[in-house]
């Protein structure tokens, strides 16, 4: 079934690879339209979507907010502009980029500032918190904008040129009053934007408040880069209280070979080749992170923090003419293409850019932001030469994974340790230890160094711990400081390329005790194969020197050294029994049973049928489940199912392998999906050999019934993921299947952790 999965994943994307041509503007075209501002028409971009049943896409705006955005138009000018220089101006390109620019121009006040968004009726929204005036992102948007376009079109069109720098030098003075020691705000990320747009300014005008504002921001950028070894080893510190950093709007890279091209400052230039050799091997682990803190929220990822690094990779590599800039730019775009933890497309095949990705599935709106960063993204690709730019693949595979493992998941031994629900902590939920820290996992790790952090949260500040990690036969100590709200790097250790036990342990002084979110590993040698190379990349991110397979700060290895077959024999196989009442055989699914998705009013705050990283989630009410129970079974119409009621009562699809031995007519199942409403293909084995393929989908237990199933339950309530009663309408529903004659002999489930089965039934 993966086969079967990356197939049709490699088919979508290769439609978008055809001629060559990555850019597609039909879905940005489609959340075009047009708004009266301020008594005349202008062009903006609805701000999100909602994906219909069949496919389509139905514009909406924000409640409260607006429908389109300086924010979004801001950055479709930009679009516009580099499409420009890309392929030359034409009428095409010239109406998009002039009309997203007037949109911009309107939303400016009388003192230069911007406003960001604008209702559906064209009232701009002059008071909510994210579109207010006050030197915000927008505005920096805005001036980026602005400035490009002065700059691009003093080739073609001086006046036009000089009425977009009037704006801009407007903005620039509003910006620069909100400017304290190089930093808008006290941001980095925000700061680098604006950064942009003062470089844009200055290859037009030579203005001396301009190149000051340039020299002082890049400094103070330089100055908020991490240049010590660990896990945020050449990310830019926001400096608020403890360290923060955000993946998305995280310009600083690009921002930084901006003011490097102005000023011809190689300091400049060395602090943006420092962060991508240290940070961008990480994102390629990884994958776009969300934001790091306290704690690493993986979580969703989205368009907007992996095109703020393409694009900062692109600059890099034409400033230094380097070409392992252009490749880690090339790679770090196939995020989109399917080089993710879910091997799934970021780009519909009308150039939706998809609005996130979660740990279990994608989210299939498609907004503006989304999109216009997905196109910024290919269109930087698209910039690289030929021979970089195939680095950019379906095919690519990430062949040394980070791995954020959530404390509450892991086996504590016999350690005192108590599981507290906390809503800071990454799943939810964090582990406090007292005595003795003790966390342990099976894992595979390919044969790389990894580098070894625990999230800590609250933690006595005056005391050291002594920490042991092991893993197979190797073992590590180190003692360190500890304190709260921060992630310390405990060790490294060697992956084997086989699976093998984790441990991580701790003594903690008498009457302290110590809370931790996570158990965090990140690869020291980062390693990507490239299909259409056929070789592995290899980016040694720590920059020490390291025995083994990277002795420098990058390589390119022939072939697929770091790849693990995939061993068959570690799909689960599980032996499963009928039972046959009422003339239906009902299967004892016990062995297969991996979730427990209802709760007892006493244990509501125990289940967790929604929150697959995690300890705790939302439930079914159990009670109201059984009181639609006859003689213990659930009926639907006149097929019966037999459900489990105990520590577990349903199993994720997690690639299980059932089997079983069964002649019937039709198969049935009782389950639901969450996040979402999934179908995947199922194999029935049958004893001569032959496979027949059926497609097993659920609609959303919260939603309504989409692949036409019928609904076995549908309960008053649910309970959340702190046990309170939420007056949400949930469900169970039912699928059926005729199925061929013969005995069926075994049942192999695909990886979709989001559909969950209750219950199987088999009709004679």
């Amino acid at each position: 079934m993966k086969r079967l999965l990356l197939l049709t994943c490699f088919l979508i994307v290769s439609v978008l690879l055809t001629a060559g041509e990555i850019v597609n503007v039909d879905h940005l075209e489609f959340l075009r339209g047009e708004f009266s501002v301020k008594d005349q028409m202008v062009f903006g971009y609805w701000i999100y979507t909602d994906r219909q049943p069949d496919g389509s896409f139905k514009r909406v705006g924000a409640e409260g907010e607006g429908v389109t955005c300086v924010d979004d138009v801001a950055r479709v000018a930009v679009f516009y502009l580099r499409e420009i220089e890309r392929k030359g101006i034409d009428p095409f390109l010239d109406s998009r980029a002039r009309e997203s620019l007037e949109f911009v121009l309107k939303m400016q006040d009388h003192d230069g500032d911007f406003f960001n968004f604008v209702f559906e009726d064209g009232t701009i929204n002059k008071h909510g918190p994210t579109s207010r005036k006050g030197g915000n992102w927008w505005a920096a948007r805005a001036y980026w904008a602005l400035s490009a376009g002065a700059r691009v079109y003093g080739e073609y069109d001086i006046e036009y040129s000089e009425i977009l720098a009037s704006a801009a030098r407007r903005a620039f003075r509003v910006l620069n009053s909100y400017v304290e020691d190089g930093l808008l705000h006290g941001y980095a990320d925000m700061t680098s934007v604006m950064l942009l747009g003062a470089a844009e300014y200055a290859a037009l005008h030579r203005d001396e408040a301009v190149l000051a504002f340039i020299g002082a921001s890049a400094n103070a950028l330089s100055n908020r880069l991490v240049r010590s070894p660990g896990l945020v080893y050449g990310l830019f510190d926001e400096g608020i209280e403890d360290f923060n950093w955000n993946g998305w709007g995280s310009r600083e890279i690009e921002a930084l070979v901006a003011a490097y091209e102005v000023t011809a400052n190689e300091a400049f230039l060395d602090a943006a080749v420092e962060a991508a050799k240290t940070s961008v091997p990480m994102l390629l682990s990884l994958g776009p992170v969300y934001r790091i803190s306290r704690n690493v929220v993986l979580y969703e990822q989205i368009a907007y923090a992996a095109e703020v690094h393409v694009n900062g990779l692109h600059r890099l590599f034409n400033a230094t003419d380097e070409d392992i800039y252009g490749i880690m730019a090339a790679i770090l775009n196939s995020w989109f293409l399917g080089m993710n933890h879910l091997r799934l497309p970021m780009v519909g095949p009308n150039g939706e850019g998809l609005d996130g990705l979660e740990r279990t599935h994608r989210n299939l709106n498609a907004g503006a932001e989304s999109t216009i960063s997905m196109l910024l993204s290919f269109q930087a690709v698209e910039r690289l030469p030929a021979a970089i730019r195939a680095y950019s693949s379906v095919g690519n595979s990430v062949r040394t994974p980070g791995y954020i493992l959530e404390a509450e998941t892991l086996d504590f031994g016999l350690s005192p340790a108590q599981i507290i629900r906390d809503g800071a902590a990454s799943g939810g939920a964090l582990v406090s230890f007292s005595d003795t820290l003790l966390l342990r996992t099976d894992i595979l790790l390919p044969g790389v160094d990894y580098e070894v952090h625990v999230s800590l949260f609250r933690c006595p500040a005056d005391i050291d711990l002594e920490f042991t990690v092991r893993y197979g036969a190797e073992r590590v100590t180190e003692r360190l400081a500890a304190g709260p709200n921060r992630i310390i790097k405990i060790g490294e250790i060697r992956g084997t390329g086989e699976a093998a036990r984790l441990s991580v342990s701790a003594r903690i002084p008498a009457g302290r005790s110590v809370e931790i979110d996570q158990l965090i590993l990140v690869p020291a040698v980062v390693g990507i194969y490239s299909d259409n190379h056929e070789s592995t990349m290899l980016f040694n991110r720590s920059l020490k020197e390291r025995d083994g397979l990277l002795g420098m700060e990058y390589a390119r290895a022939e072939g697929d050294p770091l790849f693990v077959p995939f061993d068959e024999e570690r799909v689960e196989r599980y032996a499963v029994e009928l039972i046959d009442k009422n003339g239906v055989l009902h299967a004892v699914i016990d062995p297969l049973l991996n979730n427990k998705g209802m709760a007892l009013p006493d244990e509501r705050r125990e289940a967790n049928f929604d929150n697959f990283g995690g300890v705790v989630g939302a439930s079914y009410p159990q009670r109201e489940i059984e009181r639609l129970l006859k003689d213990g079974l659930l009926f639907v119409d006149d097929v019966s199912f037999m459900m489990a009621f105990g520590e577990k009562d349903n199993f994720r699809l997690m690639g299980q392998r059932v089997n079983l031995s069964v002649e019937a007519s039709q198969i049935c199942f009782l389950g639901s999906s969450e996040q979402g409403d999934y179908e995947e293909y199922i194999e029935l084995v049958y004893d001569d050999g032959s496979v027949h393929r059926i497609l097993l989908g659920f609609s959303d237990w919260c939603g309504i019934s989409r692949f036409g199933e019928k609904i076995a339950a549908s309960l008053p309530f649910r309970y959340d993921n702190a046990g309170n009663v939420e007056r949400i309408q949930c469900r169970l529903y039912v699928r059926c299947y005729n199925i061929p004659e013969g005995r069926l002999a075994g049942i192999g489930f695909p990886e979709r952790v989001n559909i969950h089965v209750f219950a199987i039934t088999f009709v004679k």
